[in-house]
C-alpha cells in the first residue's frame, strides 16, 4: 500500500535542497549580483548594464563593421564572435534576472516542496548532484579558458579578427576584456541553467517511476491514492510550467545565437586550416568545442525537464489494470493526468518556432552539419 507522508494539499516546507553547489557563492559576490540585499546593487546593475552595451557594441562591430568577404576566414571569425556576444548579453540579462528576484531560492523552496510530495523521501540516483556539480565545473572552467585564451592571441598579435584587412589601433584592446566577459557570463549562468532544470527532470523522473510501482503493485484501482497522484502532478506542473514561460525569452534567441556560432566555427575548422595559424587553429578548435557544450547546456535540459513530463502518460497508458476498473472515478483521474501530461505542458520555443525538444535538437545538429557543407561546397567556387 502506498503511504504518504503528508496529504498534498498540507505540504510544509523542508529545508532547501543544495541543488547548486557552490555555484550561488559565486554568483553571490560576483559584480553580476543585483540582489536587492546587496549593499552594491546599484554599482552591479550599472555593470551588468554596461557590459550588456559591450557585448551588443562587439556583436554590432564583429557584424557589421568589418571588411571581410563571404565565406573565407574572416567571415567564419566574425560571425563566431559576433554571434557568442550575442548569446552572452542573453545570459546577462538572465543573470540579472535571476539575481534581482531571488529566483534561486524560490526554486529551492519549489523543489523542497515537492520532496515533500514523495512516497520515498531519498533516491540514490536523483538525490545526489555532486558528479554533476564537478562536470560543470570542469566544462565551463574549459569554455572560461578557451575563450580567455583565444582573447589573448588577438590582443597579443593586435588584431581584430585574423582574417580580414581592417585595422584599428584600439578595438583589439576592448575586444579582449568583452570576450572574457562573455566568457564569465557562461561560466555563471550554464551551470544554474542545467542544475535547475536537472533537479526539476530528476523530481518528474522519481515522480514516474512512484507511479509506475503504483501501477505494477495495483494500487492505482484506489481512487484515494490515485487521486494523490493527480494532485501531486498538477503541483509539479504548477512548479515547472510558469519557470519554463519566464525562460521562453532567454530560449528563443540564445540557442538560436550559439548555434550559428557553432556553425561558423565549425565551417572554419572544417574547411580554413590551411588559413590559420597553428595556435589560431588550436583555439579555434576549442571554441568549437565550447560551442558544441554551450548549446548542449542550454538545450537538452529543457528539453530532459519535457521528456519527463510526457513520460507520465506512457507509465499510465502502459498501466495493465487500470482499462478493467468501472469506476467511473478512476478513468476521470487517468483521462485528466494523460491529457495534462501530454497537453498541458509549457514548452520553450527557439524563435518561435521550434520546440525545444531532443528530436528537435538532434535535428538541428544535422542541419547544421548539412549547411556547412553547402558552406563548403559553394567556398570552392
Amino acid at each position: 500500500m502506498v503511504v504518504y507522508p503528508a496529504e498534498v494539499m498540507e505540504v510544509s516546507t523542508a529545508s532547501a535542497p543544495n541543488i547548486f553547489g557552490v555555484y550561488p557563492y559565486l554568483l553571490k559576490f560576483s559584480p553580476f549580483n543585483c540582489e536587492k540585499s546587496n549593499p552594491l546593487r546599484f554599482v552591479f546593475m550599472i555593470f551588468s548594464f554596461i557590459t550588456f552595451l559591450a557585448m551588443v557594441f562587439r556583436a554590432g562591430y564583429m557584424l557589421f563593421y568589418l571588411d571581410v568577404k563571404a565565406l573565407t576566414l574572416g567571415f567564419a571569425e566574425q560571425n563566431l564572435y559576433g554571434f557568442i556576444s550575442m548569446e552572452s548579453f542573453c545570459l546577462v540579462i538572465a543573470l540579472f534576472k535571476i539575481t534581482k528576484v531571488g529566483r534561486l531560492r524560490k526554486v529551492e523552496q519549489k523543489l523542497a516542496e515537492m520532496r515533500e510530495m514523495r512516497i520515498t523521501s531519498f533516491h540514490e540516483s536523483h538525490d545526489k548532484y555532486w558528479k554533476l556539480w564537478i562536470e560543470l565545473f570542469i566544462f565551463n572552467s574549459f569554455n572560461l579558458v578557451l575563450f580567455i585564451g583565444t582573447a589573448i592571441y588577438l590582443l597579443c598579435n593586435r588584431v581584430i579578427i585574423v582574417g580580414t584587412k581592417t585595422k584599428s589601433s584600439w578595438y583589439y584592446y576592448f575586444d579582449a576584456p568583452v570576450m572574457i566577459l562573455c566568457a564569465y557570463a557562461n561560466f555563471l549562468h550554464l551551470p544554474i541553467h542545467e542544475l535547475i532544470h536537472t533537479a526539476f527532470a530528476r523530481e518528474f523522473r522519481v515522480f514516474n517511476d512512484e507511479l509506475e510501482n503504483a501501477s505494477k503493485n495495483k494500487e492505482l484501482l484506489n481512487p484515494q491514492t490515485f487521486q494523490r497522484f493527480a494532485d501531486r502532478q498538477i503541483k509539479m506542473f504548477e512548479c515547472i510550467n510558469p519557470l519554463t514561460e519566464r525562460m521562453n525569452r532567454l530560449m528563443a534567441f540564445a540557442p538560436l545565437f550559439i548555434l550559428t556560432a557553432l556553425t561558423n566555427v565549425l565551417y572554419l575548422v572544417t574547411n580554413l586550416r590551411s588559413a590559420t595559424h597553428t595556435l589560431y587553429f588550436i583555439c579555434m578548435v576549442g571554441m568549437l568545442i565550447s560551442c558544441i557544450i554551450i548549446s548542449k547546456i542550454l538545450l537538452y535540459p529543457p528539453a530532459l525537464v519535457q521528456e519527463a513530463m510526457l513520460h507520465t502518460s506512457t507509465v499510465l497508458m502502459n498501466d495493465q489494470f487500470i482499462h478493467h476498473s468501472k469506476d467511473p472515478q478512476i478513468y476521470s483521474i487517468y483521462r485528466t493526468m494523460v491529457d495534462r501530461s501530454m497537453h498541458n505542458r509549457s514548452v520553450n520555443v527557439v524563435i518561435r518556432i521550434f520546440d525545444v525538444n531532443r528530436k528537435n535538437i538532434e535535428r538541428a545538429y544535422f542541419i547544421i552539419s548539412n549547411i556547412v557543407l553547402v558552406m563548403v561546397v559553394f567556398s570552392a567556387f
